[in-house]
Protein backbone atom coordinates (compact mmCIF):
# COMPACT_ATOMS: atom_id res chain seq x y z
CA UNK A 1 0.00 0.00 0.00
CA UNK A 2 1.56 3.36 -1.01
CA UNK A 3 2.37 5.85 1.71
CA UNK A 4 0.89 9.35 2.05
CA UNK A 5 4.04 10.92 0.60
CA UNK A 6 3.87 8.69 -2.47
CA UNK A 7 0.22 9.58 -2.98
CA UNK A 8 1.02 13.30 -2.74
CA UNK A 9 3.82 12.91 -5.27
CA UNK A 10 1.51 11.07 -7.64
CA UNK A 11 -1.18 13.76 -7.30
CA UNK A 12 1.40 16.52 -7.89
CA UNK A 13 2.69 14.77 -10.99
CA UNK A 14 -0.84 14.32 -12.32
CA UNK A 15 -1.70 18.00 -11.70
CA UNK A 16 1.49 19.20 -13.40
CA UNK A 17 0.88 16.96 -16.39
CA UNK A 18 -2.75 18.05 -16.71
CA UNK A 19 -1.79 21.74 -16.48
CA UNK A 20 0.89 21.30 -19.12
CA UNK A 21 -1.48 19.48 -21.46
CA UNK A 22 -4.21 22.11 -20.96
CA UNK A 23 -1.85 25.01 -21.67
CA UNK A 24 -0.53 23.27 -24.77
CA UNK A 25 -4.06 22.60 -26.04
CA UNK A 26 -5.35 26.11 -25.34
CA UNK A 27 -2.33 28.10 -26.53
CA UNK A 28 -0.70 25.76 -28.96
CA UNK A 29 1.07 28.08 -31.43
CA UNK A 30 3.63 26.38 -33.72
CA UNK A 31 7.16 27.75 -33.88
CA UNK A 32 6.58 30.02 -30.88
CA UNK A 33 9.27 30.78 -28.31
CA UNK A 34 7.03 30.39 -25.27
CA UNK A 35 5.68 27.11 -26.62
CA UNK A 36 9.25 25.81 -26.97
CA UNK A 37 9.96 26.90 -23.40
CA UNK A 38 6.81 25.18 -22.22
CA UNK A 39 7.74 21.95 -24.00
CA UNK A 40 11.25 22.13 -22.50
CA UNK A 41 9.79 22.68 -19.02
CA UNK A 42 7.41 19.78 -19.57
CA UNK A 43 10.30 17.51 -20.63
CA UNK A 44 12.37 18.63 -17.65
CA UNK A 45 9.48 17.98 -15.28
CA UNK A 46 9.02 14.52 -16.79
CA UNK A 47 12.73 13.77 -16.34
CA UNK A 48 12.61 15.00 -12.75
CA UNK A 49 9.63 12.80 -12.03
CA UNK A 50 11.41 9.80 -13.58
CA UNK A 51 14.60 10.46 -11.58
CA UNK A 52 12.57 10.86 -8.42
CA UNK A 53 10.81 7.57 -9.05
CA UNK A 54 14.13 5.80 -9.66
CA UNK A 55 15.66 7.36 -6.56
CA UNK A 56 12.68 6.35 -4.48
CA UNK A 57 12.91 2.80 -5.82
CA UNK A 58 16.65 2.60 -4.99
CA UNK A 59 16.11 4.11 -1.54
CA UNK A 60 13.26 1.73 -0.80
CA UNK A 61 15.38 -1.30 -1.80
CA UNK A 62 18.36 -0.08 0.25
CA UNK A 63 16.16 0.62 3.27
CA UNK A 64 14.60 -2.81 3.00
CA UNK A 65 18.05 -4.45 2.79
CA UNK A 66 19.40 -2.47 5.75
CA UNK A 67 16.29 -3.20 7.73
CA UNK A 68 16.68 -6.94 7.06
CA UNK A 69 20.33 -6.73 8.17
CA UNK A 70 19.26 -4.95 11.34
CA UNK A 71 16.62 -7.58 12.01
CA UNK A 72 19.17 -10.39 11.47
CA UNK A 73 21.66 -8.71 13.78
CA UNK A 74 19.04 -8.26 16.47
CA UNK A 75 18.10 -11.92 16.18
CA UNK A 76 21.76 -12.92 16.37
CA UNK A 77 22.30 -10.70 19.42
CA UNK A 78 19.31 -12.24 21.13
CA UNK A 79 20.59 -15.72 20.38
CA UNK A 80 24.09 -14.90 21.66
CA UNK A 81 22.68 -13.39 24.83
CA UNK A 82 20.69 -16.53 25.39
CA UNK A 83 23.78 -18.68 24.86
CA UNK A 84 25.78 -16.47 27.21
CA UNK A 85 23.16 -16.85 29.89
CA UNK A 86 23.19 -20.58 29.48
CA UNK A 87 27.00 -20.66 29.67
CA UNK A 88 26.99 -18.68 32.92
CA UNK A 89 24.56 -21.09 34.46
CA UNK A 90 26.35 -24.27 33.23
CA UNK A 91 29.59 -24.30 35.40
CA UNK A 92 27.71 -23.90 38.64
CA UNK A 93 25.27 -26.68 37.88
CA UNK A 94 27.76 -29.30 36.64
CA UNK A 95 29.55 -31.50 39.35
CA UNK A 96 33.30 -32.11 39.31
CA UNK A 97 34.39 -35.10 37.20
CA UNK A 98 35.01 -38.41 39.03
CA UNK A 99 38.57 -39.38 39.71
CA UNK A 100 39.81 -35.85 39.70
CA UNK A 101 42.61 -35.29 42.14
CA UNK A 102 43.35 -32.07 43.87
CA UNK A 103 46.60 -31.67 41.93
CA UNK A 104 44.85 -32.11 38.62
CA UNK A 105 42.13 -29.76 39.62
CA UNK A 106 44.74 -27.14 40.52
CA UNK A 107 46.43 -27.58 37.16
CA UNK A 108 43.09 -27.26 35.42
CA UNK A 109 42.36 -24.12 37.40
CA UNK A 110 45.75 -22.67 36.44
CA UNK A 111 45.14 -23.52 32.79
CA UNK A 112 41.71 -22.01 33.00
CA UNK A 113 43.24 -18.90 34.57
CA UNK A 114 45.74 -18.58 31.73
CA UNK A 115 43.13 -19.04 28.94
CA UNK A 116 40.13 -16.67 28.60
CA UNK A 117 37.08 -18.00 30.16
CA UNK A 118 33.94 -18.76 28.23
CA UNK A 119 32.23 -15.82 29.88
CA UNK A 120 34.93 -13.45 28.65
CA UNK A 121 34.69 -14.92 25.20
CA UNK A 122 30.94 -14.44 25.24
CA UNK A 123 31.39 -10.88 26.46
CA UNK A 124 33.85 -10.12 23.70
CA UNK A 125 31.59 -11.69 21.17
CA UNK A 126 28.64 -9.69 22.48
CA UNK A 127 30.62 -6.45 22.26
CA UNK A 128 31.62 -7.19 18.68
CA UNK A 129 28.02 -7.90 17.78
CA UNK A 130 26.92 -4.74 19.55
CA UNK A 131 29.44 -2.70 17.57
CA UNK A 132 28.28 -4.31 14.34
CA UNK A 133 24.69 -3.56 15.27
CA UNK A 134 25.46 0.09 16.03
CA UNK A 135 27.42 0.41 12.80
CA UNK A 136 24.53 -1.09 10.84
CA UNK A 137 22.10 1.26 12.54
CA UNK A 138 24.34 4.25 11.76
CA UNK A 139 24.58 3.18 8.13
CA UNK A 140 20.80 2.80 7.97
CA UNK A 141 20.29 6.27 9.52
CA UNK A 142 22.77 7.81 7.08
CA UNK A 143 21.04 6.12 4.16
CA UNK A 144 17.66 7.31 5.39
CA UNK A 145 18.95 10.87 5.85
CA UNK A 146 20.45 10.85 2.36
CA UNK A 147 17.18 9.58 0.91
CA UNK A 148 15.24 12.31 2.71
CA UNK A 149 17.64 14.98 1.40
CA UNK A 150 17.29 13.69 -2.15
CA UNK A 151 13.52 13.61 -1.75
CA UNK A 152 13.53 17.23 -0.51
CA UNK A 153 15.69 18.30 -3.47
CA UNK A 154 13.32 16.56 -5.87
CA UNK A 155 10.32 18.23 -4.22
CA UNK A 156 12.03 21.63 -4.52
CA UNK A 157 12.76 20.98 -8.19
CA UNK A 158 9.15 20.00 -8.78
CA UNK A 159 7.93 23.17 -7.03
CA UNK A 160 10.24 25.30 -9.18
CA UNK A 161 9.01 23.53 -12.30
CA UNK A 162 5.40 24.12 -11.23
CA UNK A 163 6.10 27.84 -10.63
CA UNK A 164 7.83 28.13 -14.01
CA UNK A 165 4.89 26.38 -15.62
CA UNK A 166 2.47 28.81 -13.96
CA UNK A 167 4.54 31.76 -15.17
CA UNK A 168 4.50 30.39 -18.71
CA UNK A 169 0.75 29.90 -18.48
CA UNK A 170 0.28 33.52 -17.39
CA UNK A 171 2.42 34.69 -20.30
CA UNK A 172 0.38 32.57 -22.67
CA UNK A 173 -2.88 33.98 -21.27
CA UNK A 174 -1.58 37.52 -21.70
CA UNK A 175 -0.49 36.81 -25.27
CA UNK A 176 -3.86 35.22 -26.01
CA UNK A 177 -5.66 38.31 -24.65
CA UNK A 178 -3.47 40.63 -26.74
CA UNK A 179 -4.05 38.47 -29.81
CA UNK A 180 -7.81 38.56 -29.21
CA UNK A 181 -7.70 42.35 -28.86
CA UNK A 182 -5.71 42.66 -32.09
CA UNK A 183 -8.13 40.38 -33.90
CA UNK A 184 -11.11 42.34 -32.59
CA UNK A 185 -9.53 45.62 -33.67
CA UNK A 186 -8.82 44.15 -37.11
CA UNK A 187 -12.43 42.99 -37.40
CA UNK A 188 -13.70 46.42 -36.34
CA UNK A 189 -11.40 48.12 -38.86
CA UNK A 190 -12.60 45.75 -41.59
CA UNK A 191 -16.22 46.49 -40.64
CA UNK A 192 -15.50 50.23 -40.69
CA UNK A 193 -13.88 49.94 -44.12
CA UNK A 194 -16.83 47.93 -45.39
CA UNK A 195 -19.27 50.51 -44.03
CA UNK A 196 -17.25 53.35 -45.56
CA UNK A 197 -17.15 51.61 -48.93
CA UNK A 198 -20.91 50.95 -48.77
CA UNK A 199 -21.61 54.59 -47.86
CA UNK A 200 -19.31 55.74 -50.65
CA UNK A 201 -21.09 53.46 -53.12
CA UNK A 202 -24.51 54.74 -52.03
CA UNK A 203 -23.32 58.33 -52.29
CA UNK A 204 -21.93 57.66 -55.76
CA UNK A 205 -25.27 56.19 -56.80
CA UNK A 206 -27.06 59.27 -55.46
CA UNK A 207 -24.61 61.54 -57.31
CA UNK A 208 -25.15 59.62 -60.54
CA UNK A 209 -28.92 59.78 -60.03
CA UNK A 210 -28.79 63.53 -59.43
CA UNK A 211 -26.57 63.94 -62.50
CA UNK A 212 -29.06 61.96 -64.58
CA UNK A 213 -31.94 64.08 -63.28
CA UNK A 214 -29.94 67.22 -64.01
CA UNK A 215 -29.22 66.07 -67.56
CA UNK A 216 -32.91 65.25 -68.07
CA UNK A 217 -33.91 68.69 -66.77
CA UNK A 218 -31.39 70.40 -69.03
CA UNK A 219 -32.62 68.39 -72.01
CA UNK A 220 -36.21 69.30 -71.23
CA UNK A 221 -35.25 72.95 -70.86
CA UNK A 222 -33.50 72.81 -74.23
CA UNK A 223 -36.65 71.33 -75.76
CA UNK A 224 -38.72 74.14 -74.26
CA UNK A 225 -36.33 76.75 -75.62
CA UNK A 226 -36.46 75.09 -79.05
CA UNK A 227 -40.27 75.12 -78.98
CA UNK A 228 -40.23 78.74 -77.91
CA UNK A 229 -37.88 79.65 -80.78
CA UNK A 230 -40.02 77.68 -83.24
CA UNK A 231 -43.20 79.48 -82.11
CA UNK A 232 -41.49 82.86 -82.38
CA UNK A 233 -40.19 82.03 -85.84
CA UNK A 234 -43.63 80.80 -86.98
CA UNK A 235 -45.57 83.83 -85.75
CA UNK A 236 -43.03 86.43 -86.77
CA UNK A 237 -43.08 90.01 -85.43
CA UNK A 238 -46.09 92.31 -85.06
CA UNK A 239 -46.19 96.01 -84.19
CA UNK A 240 -49.88 96.23 -83.45
CA UNK A 241 -50.87 97.41 -79.95
CA UNK A 242 -51.98 94.74 -77.51
CA UNK A 243 -55.64 94.02 -77.18
CA UNK A 244 -56.75 93.40 -73.57
CA UNK A 245 -59.86 91.45 -74.57
CA UNK A 246 -57.79 88.90 -76.46
CA UNK A 247 -55.77 87.78 -73.39
CA UNK A 248 -56.72 84.27 -72.35
CA UNK A 249 -55.62 82.40 -69.25
CA UNK A 250 -52.75 80.01 -69.95
CA UNK A 251 -51.69 77.73 -67.08
CA UNK A 252 -48.04 77.97 -66.01
CA UNK A 253 -45.94 75.35 -67.73
CA UNK A 254 -43.62 73.31 -65.60
CA UNK A 255 -40.28 71.95 -66.67
CA UNK A 256 -41.72 68.46 -66.93
CA UNK A 257 -44.64 69.47 -69.18
CA UNK A 258 -42.71 70.55 -72.26
CA UNK A 259 -44.63 68.12 -74.49
CA UNK A 260 -47.88 69.96 -73.80
CA UNK A 261 -46.48 73.46 -74.39
CA UNK A 262 -46.91 73.53 -78.17
CA UNK A 263 -50.57 72.35 -78.26
CA UNK A 264 -51.57 74.92 -75.67
CA UNK A 265 -49.81 77.68 -77.54
CA UNK A 266 -51.33 76.54 -80.82
CA UNK A 267 -54.82 76.56 -79.34
CA UNK A 268 -54.30 80.05 -77.97
CA UNK A 269 -53.07 81.36 -81.28
CA UNK A 270 -55.96 79.78 -83.14
CA UNK A 271 -58.48 81.40 -80.79
CA UNK A 272 -56.94 84.90 -80.90
CA UNK A 273 -58.89 87.53 -82.90
CA UNK A 274 -55.77 89.17 -84.30
CA UNK A 275 -51.98 89.46 -84.53
CA UNK A 276 -51.83 91.84 -81.53
CA UNK A 277 -53.57 89.33 -79.28
CA UNK A 278 -51.23 86.61 -80.49
CA UNK A 279 -48.17 88.76 -79.76
CA UNK A 280 -49.40 89.60 -76.28
CA UNK A 281 -50.25 85.96 -75.62
CA UNK A 282 -46.83 84.88 -76.85
CA UNK A 283 -45.12 87.39 -74.55
CA UNK A 284 -47.14 86.14 -71.57
CA UNK A 285 -46.40 82.54 -72.45
CA UNK A 286 -42.70 83.39 -72.81
CA UNK A 287 -42.57 84.98 -69.35
CA UNK A 288 -44.28 81.96 -67.80
CA UNK A 289 -41.82 79.58 -69.46
CA UNK A 290 -38.89 81.69 -68.24
CA UNK A 291 -40.27 81.76 -64.68
CA UNK A 292 -40.76 77.99 -64.74
CA UNK A 293 -37.26 77.43 -66.08
CA UNK A 294 -35.75 79.74 -63.45
CA UNK A 295 -37.59 77.88 -60.66
CA UNK A 296 -36.50 74.50 -61.99
CA UNK A 297 -32.89 75.61 -62.45
CA UNK A 298 -32.85 77.17 -58.97
CA UNK A 299 -34.26 73.92 -57.55
CA UNK A 300 -31.61 71.81 -59.27
CA UNK A 301 -28.87 74.28 -58.27
CA UNK A 302 -29.90 74.09 -54.61
CA UNK A 303 -29.89 70.29 -54.70
CA UNK A 304 -26.48 70.15 -56.37
CA UNK A 305 -25.05 72.74 -53.97
CA UNK A 306 -26.37 70.82 -50.99
CA UNK A 307 -24.78 67.59 -52.20
CA UNK A 308 -21.52 69.35 -53.00
CA UNK A 309 -21.38 70.74 -49.42
CA UNK A 310 -22.43 67.60 -47.56
CA UNK A 311 -20.86 67.78 -44.07
CA UNK A 312 -20.11 64.11 -43.62
CA UNK A 313 -16.81 64.11 -45.42
CA UNK A 314 -17.81 61.63 -48.13
CA UNK A 315 -17.16 62.11 -51.84
CA UNK A 316 -18.83 65.34 -53.04
CA UNK A 317 -20.06 66.28 -56.49
CA UNK A 318 -17.44 67.09 -59.07
CA UNK A 319 -17.11 70.76 -60.12
CA UNK A 320 -18.40 69.99 -63.61
CA UNK A 321 -21.63 68.50 -62.26
CA UNK A 322 -22.06 71.29 -59.69
CA UNK A 323 -21.59 74.02 -62.29
CA UNK A 324 -23.89 72.34 -64.81
CA UNK A 325 -26.91 73.33 -62.72
CA UNK A 326 -26.30 77.04 -63.35
CA UNK A 327 -27.02 78.70 -66.75
CA UNK A 328 -23.95 79.47 -68.82
CA UNK A 329 -23.02 83.11 -69.34
CA UNK A 330 -23.20 82.93 -73.14
CA UNK A 331 -26.32 80.74 -73.36
CA UNK A 332 -29.78 82.19 -74.16
CA UNK A 333 -31.14 81.35 -70.74
CA UNK A 334 -28.08 82.95 -69.14
CA UNK A 335 -28.65 86.15 -71.09
CA UNK A 336 -32.34 86.11 -70.19
CA UNK A 337 -31.41 85.56 -66.54
CA UNK A 338 -29.07 88.57 -66.68
CA UNK A 339 -31.48 90.84 -68.57
CA UNK A 340 -34.63 89.86 -66.67
CA UNK A 341 -35.06 91.95 -63.49
CA UNK A 342 -35.26 90.06 -60.24
CA UNK A 343 -38.81 89.24 -59.27
CA UNK A 344 -40.06 89.46 -55.69
CA UNK A 345 -39.84 86.22 -53.69
CA UNK A 346 -43.64 86.07 -53.53
CA UNK A 347 -43.85 86.01 -57.34
CA UNK A 348 -41.37 83.15 -57.53
CA UNK A 349 -42.89 80.99 -54.78
CA UNK A 350 -46.12 80.17 -56.65
CA UNK A 351 -44.55 78.70 -59.83
CA UNK A 352 -41.91 76.93 -57.73
CA UNK A 353 -44.53 75.39 -55.43
CA UNK A 354 -46.67 74.29 -58.37
CA UNK A 355 -43.62 72.90 -60.13
CA UNK A 356 -42.61 71.04 -56.94
CA UNK A 357 -46.10 69.49 -56.71
CA UNK A 358 -46.12 68.41 -60.38
CA UNK A 359 -42.63 67.06 -60.93
CA UNK A 360 -40.59 66.66 -57.74
CA UNK A 361 -37.12 65.17 -58.37
CA UNK A 362 -36.51 61.67 -57.01
CA UNK A 363 -33.66 62.78 -54.80
CA UNK A 364 -35.25 62.06 -51.42
CA UNK A 365 -34.99 64.38 -48.46
CA UNK A 366 -32.10 66.35 -49.99
CA UNK A 367 -34.16 67.27 -53.08
CA UNK A 368 -37.11 68.30 -50.91
CA UNK A 369 -34.81 70.49 -48.82
CA UNK A 370 -33.36 72.04 -51.98
CA UNK A 371 -36.85 72.77 -53.37
CA UNK A 372 -37.85 74.41 -50.09
CA UNK A 373 -34.87 76.76 -50.30
CA UNK A 374 -35.20 77.49 -54.03
CA UNK A 375 -37.33 80.62 -53.43
CA UNK A 376 -34.23 82.75 -52.97
CA UNK A 377 -30.88 81.11 -53.73
CA UNK A 378 -29.00 84.26 -52.74
CA UNK A 379 -29.89 83.60 -49.11
CA UNK A 380 -28.48 80.79 -46.89
CA UNK A 381 -29.02 77.19 -48.00
CA UNK A 382 -31.20 74.89 -45.89
CA UNK A 383 -28.10 73.06 -44.67
CA UNK A 384 -26.55 76.30 -43.45
CA UNK A 385 -29.82 77.21 -41.78
CA UNK A 386 -29.87 73.86 -40.00
CA UNK A 387 -26.25 74.30 -38.94
CA UNK A 388 -27.08 77.70 -37.48
CA UNK A 389 -30.07 76.25 -35.66
CA UNK A 390 -28.01 73.37 -34.26
CA UNK A 391 -25.33 75.76 -33.09
CA UNK A 392 -27.95 77.80 -31.28
CA UNK A 393 -29.20 74.61 -29.59
CA UNK A 394 -25.64 73.71 -28.55
CA UNK A 395 -25.01 77.24 -27.26
CA UNK A 396 -28.14 76.98 -25.12
CA UNK A 397 -26.39 74.21 -23.12
CA UNK A 398 -23.43 76.38 -22.11
CA UNK A 399 -21.90 76.38 -18.63
CA UNK A 400 -23.44 78.60 -15.99
CA UNK A 401 -21.81 81.61 -14.36
CA UNK A 402 -20.02 79.42 -11.81
CA UNK A 403 -18.55 77.31 -14.62
CA UNK A 404 -20.67 74.23 -13.90
CA UNK A 405 -21.94 72.24 -16.90
CA UNK A 406 -25.68 71.87 -17.61
CA UNK A 407 -27.75 69.00 -16.25
CA UNK A 408 -27.94 67.47 -19.73
CA UNK A 409 -25.66 67.74 -22.76
CA UNK A 410 -27.18 68.59 -26.17
CA UNK A 411 -28.31 66.14 -28.85
CA UNK A 412 -28.87 63.17 -26.55
CA UNK A 413 -30.56 60.00 -27.83
CA UNK A 414 -32.50 57.21 -26.22
CA UNK A 415 -30.41 54.42 -24.72
CA UNK A 416 -32.14 51.91 -27.01
CA UNK A 417 -31.53 53.93 -30.19
CA UNK A 418 -29.95 52.20 -33.18
CA UNK A 419 -26.43 53.64 -33.60
CA UNK A 420 -26.36 52.82 -37.32
CA UNK A 421 -29.55 54.82 -37.83
CA UNK A 422 -28.08 57.78 -35.93
CA UNK A 423 -24.88 57.69 -38.00
CA UNK A 424 -26.88 57.49 -41.24
CA UNK A 425 -29.02 60.48 -40.24
CA UNK A 426 -25.88 62.48 -39.46
CA UNK A 427 -24.38 61.50 -42.81
CA UNK A 428 -27.60 62.60 -44.57
CA UNK A 429 -27.52 65.99 -42.85
CA UNK A 430 -30.59 65.27 -40.69
CA UNK A 431 -28.55 65.27 -37.45
CA UNK A 432 -25.51 67.40 -36.65
CA UNK A 433 -21.90 66.31 -36.29
CA UNK A 434 -21.82 67.57 -32.72
CA UNK A 435 -19.39 67.09 -29.82
CA UNK A 436 -21.72 67.05 -26.78
CA UNK A 437 -18.95 67.58 -24.15
CA UNK A 438 -17.66 70.71 -25.95
CA UNK A 439 -21.13 71.78 -27.24
CA UNK A 440 -19.67 72.34 -30.70
CA UNK A 441 -21.31 71.67 -34.10
CA UNK A 442 -19.12 71.02 -37.14
CA UNK A 443 -19.86 71.40 -40.84
CA UNK A 444 -18.25 68.13 -41.90
CA UNK A 445 -17.32 64.76 -40.51
CA UNK A 446 -13.64 65.52 -41.09
CA UNK A 447 -13.82 68.53 -38.75
CA UNK A 448 -15.69 66.40 -36.20
CA UNK A 449 -13.05 63.65 -36.33
CA UNK A 450 -10.16 66.11 -36.11
CA UNK A 451 -11.75 67.66 -33.01
CA UNK A 452 -11.73 64.29 -31.21
CA UNK A 453 -7.93 64.40 -30.84
CA UNK A 454 -7.66 68.00 -29.58
CA UNK A 455 -6.21 68.19 -26.01
CA UNK A 456 -8.89 70.67 -24.92
CA UNK A 457 -11.60 68.17 -25.92
CA UNK A 458 -9.95 65.36 -23.92
CA UNK A 459 -9.54 67.65 -20.89
CA UNK A 460 -13.20 68.69 -21.15
CA UNK A 461 -14.30 65.03 -21.13
CA UNK A 462 -12.31 64.42 -17.93
CA UNK A 463 -13.75 67.51 -16.23
CA UNK A 464 -17.33 66.59 -17.16
CA UNK A 465 -16.83 63.01 -15.95
CA UNK A 466 -15.69 64.33 -12.56
CA UNK A 467 -18.54 66.86 -12.42
CA UNK A 468 -21.27 64.30 -13.26
CA UNK A 469 -19.94 61.32 -11.24
CA UNK A 470 -17.62 62.71 -8.56
CA UNK A 471 -14.93 60.22 -9.64
CA UNK A 472 -11.66 60.76 -11.50
CA UNK A 473 -10.19 59.04 -14.59
CA UNK A 474 -6.52 58.14 -14.21
CA UNK A 475 -3.97 59.90 -16.42
CA UNK A 476 -2.11 56.72 -17.40
CA UNK A 477 -2.86 54.42 -20.32
CA UNK A 478 -5.22 52.23 -18.26
CA UNK A 479 -7.81 55.05 -17.81
CA UNK A 480 -9.08 53.42 -14.64
CA UNK A 481 -11.93 55.10 -12.75
CA UNK A 482 -10.71 56.24 -9.32
CA UNK A 483 -13.54 56.52 -6.79
CA UNK A 484 -12.91 59.56 -4.62
CA UNK A 485 -16.06 59.35 -2.54
CA UNK A 486 -17.01 62.93 -3.46
CA UNK A 487 -20.52 63.81 -4.52
CA UNK A 488 -21.19 65.03 -8.08
CA UNK A 489 -21.15 68.80 -8.44
CA UNK A 490 -23.94 68.66 -11.06
CA UNK A 491 -27.24 66.82 -10.71
CA UNK A 492 -27.95 65.16 -14.04
CA UNK A 493 -31.40 65.30 -15.61
CA UNK A 494 -33.60 62.27 -15.11
CA UNK A 495 -34.41 60.05 -18.06
CA UNK A 496 -32.81 57.35 -20.22
CA UNK A 497 -30.48 59.82 -21.91
CA UNK A 498 -27.49 58.58 -23.87
CA UNK A 499 -25.18 59.84 -26.61
CA UNK A 500 -23.97 58.30 -29.86
CA UNK A 501 -20.29 58.21 -30.81
CA UNK A 502 -20.45 58.98 -34.53
CA UNK A 503 -16.88 57.77 -35.06
CA UNK A 504 -17.38 54.30 -33.52
CA UNK A 505 -21.14 53.89 -34.03
CA UNK A 506 -21.95 53.15 -30.36
CA UNK A 507 -24.75 54.44 -28.09
CA UNK A 508 -23.52 54.86 -24.50
CA UNK A 509 -24.71 56.39 -21.25
CA UNK A 510 -23.31 59.80 -20.41
CA UNK A 511 -20.54 58.66 -18.05
CA UNK A 512 -19.63 55.73 -20.31
CA UNK A 513 -19.66 58.08 -23.32
CA UNK A 514 -17.20 60.46 -21.64
CA UNK A 515 -14.95 57.57 -20.59
CA UNK A 516 -15.15 56.09 -24.10
CA UNK A 517 -14.09 59.38 -25.70
CA UNK A 518 -10.71 59.07 -23.93
CA UNK A 519 -10.14 55.40 -24.83
CA UNK A 520 -7.41 54.05 -27.07
CA UNK A 521 -9.91 52.19 -29.27
CA UNK A 522 -11.90 55.36 -29.99
CA UNK A 523 -8.83 57.44 -30.79
CA UNK A 524 -7.38 54.73 -33.05
CA UNK A 525 -10.63 54.56 -35.03
CA UNK A 526 -10.66 58.34 -35.34
CA UNK A 527 -7.08 58.31 -36.63
CA UNK A 528 -7.91 55.54 -39.10
CA UNK A 529 -10.94 57.41 -40.45
CA UNK A 530 -8.96 60.66 -40.75
CA UNK A 531 -6.29 58.81 -42.70
CA UNK A 532 -8.89 57.28 -45.01
CA UNK A 533 -10.53 60.70 -45.53
CA UNK A 534 -7.16 62.24 -46.41
CA UNK A 535 -6.51 59.46 -48.92
CA UNK A 536 -9.95 59.98 -50.50
CA UNK A 537 -9.38 63.72 -50.72
CA UNK A 538 -6.03 63.14 -52.36
CA UNK A 539 -7.56 60.77 -54.90
CA UNK A 540 -10.33 63.28 -55.65
CA UNK A 541 -7.78 66.04 -56.21
CA UNK A 542 -5.80 63.82 -58.54
CA UNK A 543 -8.97 62.83 -60.42
CA UNK A 544 -10.12 66.47 -60.59
CA UNK A 545 -6.74 67.55 -61.95
CA UNK A 546 -6.88 64.80 -64.57
CA UNK A 547 -10.38 65.79 -65.70
CA UNK A 548 -9.37 69.46 -65.92
CA UNK A 549 -6.34 68.54 -67.98
CA UNK A 550 -8.48 66.43 -70.28
CA UNK A 551 -10.99 69.30 -70.66
CA UNK A 552 -8.22 71.75 -71.49
CA UNK A 553 -6.76 69.38 -74.07
CA UNK A 554 -10.11 68.92 -75.76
Amino acid sequence: MPSAEERLQAQLSALVGAAVDRVVQQHGLPADTLLNQLQAAQLEASQLRQELAELQAVDDAELKRLWSVIVDLEKKCARLQQENTQLHAAPAALPAPAGTTPGKSAQAAAAAARSPSAEQQQEWKRKRLQQQLESARADAAAARSMAEEQLAEASTALSAAAEQLQTLQQQFDQQAAELAAVRQQAEEEAAARTAAEEAQRQLQERVEQQAAELAAAQQEAAQLRARQAAIAATLGTSAAPPVEAAIVDVPPVAAGSGAAAAPVAGGAVAGAPGAAAVAHLLQDFKQQIEASLRAELANISAVVQQHSQMPHGRRSLSPSVAQAALPARGSPEGQQHQEQPAEPPQAQQAPAAEQQGKAQPAGGAASAAGAAGAADVSHATPLQQRLEHWRQVAAAHADDEQGDPPSQLPFSVDKDADPEDVVKQAAAGQLPFCCPPCRAVFESEGDYLAHQTVPDHLLKCRQLFTAYTGNVISNDSTLNVIKTGDKPTVQRALGPYAHCCLACGRVLKLDDFLHHSLGKTHLSKVAMQLKAAAARSKRQKVAGGGSKAAGGGS
